[in-house]
């Protein structure tokens, strides 16, 4: 499935939330009646890959991820996965949120070098992203139970995944985000920006389209399923 993408249009008769843009699993999604999106993984060999994902590994000390500690992973979806682990070159922390359901907003700067699976002008390249932890999106709590590393009901324990990518307005819930014991559901979910200190892992939900892919799924308004 695609995306989600955050402020694209307003629908009527709803309540603050998120958008789409592709899941990460192969099978056709569509909850509350919204757009289905094809899966993103079954891209034959031989074909250039459409559709690329963001997962990291923070290690968070004062609300603020610390880079030594800290692996992004980006993959792109073509046949088997291709994917890069790249550390962030810095992070600054961001006071202004671009969301009422952010709640923790950072800059990372990725590194120039040791990129092999997406080439330049592909996937979030060039300049920094936006990532943050913020409120469970209807949408991916829906596909909550399909991730690979979500043991049991963790519908309760986990946040939504954040981003924006760079030289773009547009805000994206792509995933979701939590301590290692939120993913086997222990624990409640952030409702603020303190987040604990240690491991957060991020995980995809929806991926992403390479620059100039076209997508079949609609944008929805951040008050979609609502």
């Amino acid at each position: 499935m695609r995306a989600l993408a955050l402020g694209v249009l307003f629908a009527a008769g709803c309540s603050g939330m998120a958008d789409k843009a592709g899941a990460d699993d192969s099978q056709d999604v569509d909850p509350g009646g919204g757009d289905t999106a094809d899966g993103g993984g079954d891209v034959d060999s031989g074909e250039s890959p459409e559709w690329w994902r963001l997962e990291a590994d923070l290690w968070v000390e004062d609300g603020v991820p610390v880079l030594d500690e800290t692996v992004l992973r980006l993959s792109v979806l073509l046949g088997t996965d291709c994917v890069d682990e790249l550390a962030a070159d810095s992070v600054v922390v961001l006071d202004d949120l671009p969301h009422e359901t952010v709640y923790t907003w950072w800059e990372l700067a990725l590194p120039a070098d040791g990129w092999s699976c997406l080439a330049a002008g592909e996937g979030p390249r060039p300049g920094p992203i936006r990532l943050g932890v913020g409120a469970m999106h209807p949408e991916v709590l829906a596909v909550l139970g399909s991730m690979a590393d979500v043991e049991g009901d963790a519908s309760s324990s986990l946040n939504g995944a954040y981003l924006q990518l760079p030289d773009s307005d547009e805000l994206l819930v792509f995933g979701a985000a939590g301590p290692e014991a939120a993913w086997a559901g222990e624990g409640t979910a952030v409702v603020d920006g303190t987040l604990e200190t240690g491991s957060w892992w991020v995980r995809t939900a929806y991926s992403f389209p390479m620059a100039g892919a076209s997508s079949p799924t609609a944008a929805t308004s951040p008050d979609s399923g609502q």
